[in-house]
């Protein structure tokens, strides 16, 4: 037995489809944006749905998000948003503290305080360097370990106690010495 061949209009942009048994609603080209279309409808129609479905795949699929990430940030759409975010003042702060602690973690140093602790003891300051006593605003202050990681034992323990908040000119000047400042 010879299957004929027959003919539909695509219900997206309405040229012929050839088909043989089951009779499809869209050609090649429009089922894939008519798929999309309709995902997007789903999530709109389904948000608790799709949430569940999403922290499921996180819980299940650590390694998979880890990948995607990496992957992303090395795109160009990741590096153009790692740029738009680059402008942004709390998005710099935080980028610097964050910086200090993977130096940390690559020397196996272990911070006991939060992003939290060191804004407080920032904003104590009020933009005034406590060692050279000038005012250089809260943006430019820069986190400073007082017994510096470069000269860390492997696993010490830093608590909000041996950071100190220096601007950037006494912090690059103090360099590797130890220098407390009394006030902190």
């Amino acid at each position: 037995m010879v299957k004929k061949i027959k003919e539909t209009p695509c219900q997206r942009c309405g040229c012929n489809i050839t088909y043989k048994t089951n009779k499809p609603n869209h050609c090649k080209i429009c089922r894939p944006i008519f798929k999309k279309e309709y995902i997007k409808q789903w999530e709109k129609k389904n948000p608790d749905k799709l949430k569940k479905r999403q922290d499921r795949f996180k819980k299940n699929n650590p390694e998979k998000i880890k990948e995607y990430f990496k992957k992303y940030s090395k795109s160009e759409k990741g590096i153009r948003a790692r740029k738009r975010r680059q402008h942004l003042p709390k998005y710099v702060e935080y980028a610097k503290y964050c910086s200090s602690l993977r130096r940390s973690r690559l020397r196996k140093i272990i911070h006991k305080f939060t992003y939290k602790d060191w804004l407080l003891m920032r904003k104590k300051t009020k933009g005034i360097c406590p060692l050279c006593g000038k005012n250089v605003g809260l943006e430019k202050i820069s986190l400073d370990h007082i017994y510096p990681i470069s000269k860390a034992d492997e696993g010490r323990i830093y608590t909000i106690d041996d950071v100190q908040p220096l601007c950037i000119r006494c912090n690059t000047k103090k360099n590797d010495k130890v220098i407390k400042n009394e006030i902190f």
